[in-house]
């Protein structure tokens, strides 16, 4: 369901219950919205999770097409040389480490740093090999009206609750109002968490991502 930000800040403003809309103002509205989803944007909904399949150049250590949506990578397991129907998780290294050992050889990818805006592997790649790149998504901020993003599309209802919450308690002042919407915002949250573990679960992600899912602080 896609869900834009003029249509979430509107749906915000009709449950502000008594009358005045113009306080907190729409921008006000919509920079609460901002700061709720950079407040969730670590947690660990499947939604901010993805993947994608990298074909290496050989001979050159660098990881090449990053997806634009990248945050970071799982970390263990975020990258995987798949070579013939074999998957071999690479281990992560400090740059340092990485220089001690970086003599230039070629083989199989064992180990890989970050290093400069880059991924570096070692050993170089000695095919074109296909590497999986397990990461989290980068959330874009809301900032026209018709913009959407990961979690409009996913956790509007969550959304709308927290930052009702938070509206009430620093604009309104009403604690009792707050602490509802706080209550509501709670049970989405605890939904979207069942969700998630239940796509780990049943295999729908990838197993590296199963120790992401046994986090259930909501705050």
């Amino acid at each position: 369901m896609t869900v834009t930000f003029a249509s979430l800040k509107t749906s915000i403003a009709a449950k502000l219950t008594d009358g005045d809309l113009s306080y907190p103002t729409s921008s006000q509205i919509g920079d609460v919205i901002n700061s709720i989803i950079f407040k969730y944007e670590n947690k660990r909904f499947w939604w901010l999770f993805n993947s994608a399949t990298i074909t290496l150049n050989a001979s050159d250590p660098v990881v090449p097409n990053i997806p634009s949506n990248f945050k970071d990578e799982i970390v263990p397991g975020g990258l995987v040389i798949v070579y013939n129907n074999i998957r071999y998780p690479l281990i992560k290294i400090k740059p340092d480490v990485y220089d001690m050992r970086n003599i230039s050889a070629v083989g199989l990818p064992s180990t890989y740093t970050f290093v400069n805006g880059q991924y570096k592997l070692l050993f170089y790649p000695q095919l074109a090999y296909t590497m999986t790149l397990s990461y989290r998504v980068l959330v874009a901020a809301l900032i026209a009206d018709g913009d959407s993003n990961v979690f409009t599309n996913n956790a509007y209802r969550l959304i709308e609750y927290a930052s009702l919450e938070e509206i009430y308690a620093t604009y309104k002042k009403d604690p009792e109002m707050a602490n509802y919407y706080k209550n509501k915002a709670k049970d989405e949250f605890t939904e979207i968490m069942d969700e998630s573990y239940q796509r780990m679960a049943s295999g729908a992600l990838t197993p590296e991502f199963a120790t992401y899912y046994t986090d259930y602080n909501w705050r």
